[in-house]
């Protein structure tokens, strides 16, 4: 077979594809998906049609406050991760988690100015890339990775999942 490596799309042709395939989007709803898939399409239509950005929403709330978690609200979001019908839900986040991640030790190691997709992001990004090294941040992305593995591989409870990831982000800003 042969092998054929292709560059992402820029963020307007996503938008524009992502428009005409869910015309039923909100403004601007397009363009942040766009700039969530990160020049795939495909990937924009599959977080359109999975609630990425609600989760995405959500997940920054959380993160912006990840130094003094809200112990009921993690506890809801990891109760609807948990839920049978959730599967893919929890697959999102923890992808979007991961990427966000990514994302933000990549701007810390470069010192670029963060990815925003959601107003407001970018200044969670600087305030948490000042409270832990980047080597901190790799570990929990890393422990993010083999946790998410692990739901599938042994089983593991979603919910649990979704608890140690943020508990593992809120003890990187408090060491």
């Amino acid at each position: 077979c042969c092998r054929l490596n292709m560059q992402p799309l820029d963020e307007t042709q996503v938008t524009e594809f992502v428009e005409r395939c869910r015309p039923e989007l909100a403004t601007g709803e397009a363009a942040a998906l766009a700039r969530l898939a990160e020049g795939s399409p495909g990937r924009a239509l599959r977080l359109a049609d999975a609630g990425g950005l609600a989760l995405y929403g959500e997940m920054i709330e959380m993160l912006a406050a990840v130094d003094g978690l809200d112990v009921a609200a993690l506890h809801a979001l990891g109760d609807r991760m948990a839920r049978a019908n959730a599967r893919d839900a929890f697959a999102t986040l923890m992808e979007l988690l991961s990427q966000w991640l990514v994302r933000m030790v990549r701007a810390g190691a470069h010192g670029a100015a963060p990815h925003e997709v959601m107003a407001g992001e970018a200044a969670v990004v600087e305030r948490l890339l000042g409270r832990a090294s980047l080597e901190q941040w790799t570990e929990v992305w890393e422990k993010t990775g083999r946790l998410v593995a692990d739901v599938e591989r042994i089983n593991l409870d979603r919910k649990q999942v979704v608890l140690n990831v943020f508990l593992a982000l809120e003890n990187a800003v408090r060491s």
